[in-house]
């Protein structure tokens, strides 16, 4: 029979507890440690002792609430530190932490966002079966942004911070910068998370650049409804343009919100405009050029 607290057990729990509650994952959204994380928490939160299981369900809410802010209807694309191999992965809705929140979401009616956890079912069903459930403004975070935030996370010395813009109804998501192999951390693009069933990134607007070399990349190009990078922008097929010029396409995404895209070889810009004349919002920008 251990005894934690007689050989120290809990005293070096608490401490690593309280240094990921203060100063956030060295791992930050990787995969697949942050599934090991999370469940290796959801332990705690589960068996350990009083003390342990309220600085585990910190931590919980820690990473849970930057998940809300960073993500959108499950959609969550951000940097990412260790796994170079996991850098090509395009998939927007099923990182292990999308899989624990698509676990506990199903318990509530109104946001239960289906089964697809990508061959991830273990993750799903610890998720299910641990007494731990996200707070409920994590759970309104998911899907409304109330009057939209322009949020930065940082992430330390060295490193590169998550950078989130959103509005009521969509979230521009910065893909962050290498800096450096040993780094570990994984550039990604910048992506538009729109009110729609998108899973994939090749069905959402995003940008990147220069080139295709990640390590190459500095997509921390975003302001608060605005997003440029040193390369075009790809656009999903189904959107066509309201209106366009030599510069700028314009296209209409909900009432009285509009897409403005700028997309050339060496720069791309996205924004997000709101209007009711998508003419007079074209011609507002037209002078605007990389």
């Amino acid at each position: 029979m251990y005894d934690n607290i007689a050989n120290g057990m809990e005293k070096k729990l608490f401490k690593l507890l309280h240094e990921m509650r203060n100063a956030g994952l060295y791992e930050f959204n990787s995969m697949p440690y942050t599934g090991y994380t999370i469940t290796g928490l959801l332990n705690l939160k589960a068996f350990a002792s009083e003390k342990i299981r309220k600085d585990a369900r910190d931590v919980l809410d820690y990473m849970n609430y930057t998940y809300a802010i960073g993500s959108y209807q499950f959609k969550h694309y951000p940097p990412m530190r260790r796994r170079y191999d996991k850098a090509s992965f395009s998939e927007l809705t099923n990182d292990y932490h999308s899989v624990f929140m698509k676990s506990w979401m199903a318990y509530l009616p109104n946001l239960a966002p289906g089964h697809n956890v990508n061959g991830s079912d273990v993750h799903a069903i610890i998720g299910s079966c641990m007494p731990y459930r996200p707070a409920d403004k994590v759970v309104e975070l998911l899907s409304d942004k109330g009057d939209g935030y322009f949020i930065k996370i940082g992430h330390g010395d060295k490193t590169c911070p998550e950078i989130y813009s959103a509005g009521k109804k969509y979230v521009l998501s910065a893909g962050g910068a290498n800096r450096g192999k040993a780094s570990d951390i994984v550039a990604r693009p910048i992506v538009l998370f729109l009110d729609d069933h998108t899973e994939s990134l090749s069905q959402s607007f995003h940008l990147s650049g220069p080139g295709s070399d990640f390590m190459k990349w500095n997509n921390m190009g975003v302001y608060q409804n605005f997003a440029c990078a040193a390369g075009p922008v790809s656009v999903p097929a189904e959107y066509k343009p309201m209106v366009e010029n030599e510069n700028w396409k314009i296209f209409s995404y909900q009432s009285n919100i509009f897409i403005a895209v700028y997309s050339s070889g060496h720069c791309g810009i996205i924004c997000l405009l709101t209007g009711n004349d998508p003419k007079q919002l074209l011609k507002k920008n037209s002078r605007v050029k990389c």
